[in-house]
């Protein structure tokens, strides 16, 4: 209940700590980056041009910077305010929500890399899933151990081959950051009635299977949308732009002048898996990159690591024998 409480404050009051939220956002990028320079400069680029390179694969850097700044504006008050009243309602109808820790998993990939040694709780989360206190993430720690040199985010292509490969995590899924799409037909001019920005994430097909979320209206997405051009709608977004409207499940939202279908809404409790908490409005296939963020088609490049990893540890499996077990399966994963 108490994270619940937590994260409607940090939400209000987000606004008053935007500088500290900017540094951290820019550390972020900015160590994202360096980590596609060094590759450049593996692959015999000359700095300049390893640098411009990847400036352009990270992409979207002001376009993230603006969306953030935003997020803290006058917009994000409103917003901020029916959160609040959102988390307070669920707290009164489900107060046995989960409290789950998100555990990391250490990944060995990578000459500069080494296996951290164990599991480290990192984050107390209120998520309702399925068997949430088995519930961890990837990540990858470099040979300094600091902060800076921990990474979160993996390529398409690397997520495919750990959970192909099983190891020591189940029901292994793949969730992007969150992207800034607008909606209706032309994406020149936000001005229209049926036009507005919205936030979306990149999910695998098992996302809510996995983690045993069940749609509150029609479905989720399932193995036959890998290609699919299909939404689930989060519980307030589908209250604030269709007002609660049941009808809607099979109807078209178009996003980037593209249509999805509208597959179904995420249960309200469903607060999805970023962190800070943060609802987004909808969720799509990963494999719908390129109609959602267009400018760079980033999801077939096995370097272009965008998107977290999260599963469940293996039943009966402790500690040293999912490490053991993680690094026989990353093994095999070339820098």
């Amino acid at each position: 209940m108490m994270t619940w409480i937590r994260v409607a404050v940090s939400r209000i009051f987000g606004p008053l700590r935007g500088r500290r939220l900017d540094d951290e956002f820019d550390e972020e990028v900015r160590t994202h980056i360096e980590l596609l320079v060094e590759r450049n400069l593996r692959r015999g680029m000359p700095p300049a041009e390893a640098r411009r390179a990847a400036l352009v694969a990270f992409g979207g850097v002001a376009q993230l910077k603006e969306g953030r700044r935003e997020g803290r504006g006058l917009p994000f008050l409103e917003t901020a305010a029916r959160d609040a009243v959102y988390a307070a309602r669920m707290l009164r109808r489900s107060p046995g929500f989960t409290v789950v820790a998100v555990l990391t998993l250490a990944l060995g990939i990578g000459l500069n890399v080494t296996i951290f040694s164990a599991f480290d709780a990192v984050a107390w989360r209120t998520l309702p899933v399925g068997n949430g206190d088995a519930l961890v993430r990837f990540e990858r720690w470099f040979a300094s151990g600091a902060r800076g040199n921990v990474q979160y985010f993996f390529s398409y292509p690397e997520y495919l081959y750990c959970r192909d490969r099983g190891g020591a995590v189940s029901d292994l899924i793949a969730a992007s950051w969150p992207i800034r799409v607008l909606t209706g037909r032309s994406n020149q001019d936000a001005s229209a009635a049926d036009q507005e920005w919205v936030h979306g994430q990149l999910v695998s097909d098992n996302y809510f299977s996995a983690l045993g979320v069940k749609a509150f209206v029609g479905r989720t997405l399932g193995s036959a949308d890998v290609r699919v051009p299909v939404v689930v709608l989060s519980y307030p977004y589908w209250q604030r732009r269709f007002n609660a409207d049941a009808g809607v499940v099979g109807g078209i939202l178009t996003l980037n002048g593209v249509d999805f279908t509208i597959g179904g809404v995420a249960p309200r409790e469903f607060i999805g898996t970023a962190n800070p908490p943060q609802v987004p409005d909808f969720w799509a296939p990963v494999m719908m990159q390129r109609q959602l963020d267009p400018g760079y088609e980033w999801v077939t490049l096995p370097g272009e690591r965008r998107l977290q990893m999260l599963g469940h540890r293996a039943s009966g499996m402790t500690s040293g024998q999912a490490q053991a077990r993680t690094a026989a399966v990353t093994a095999g994963l070339a820098d």
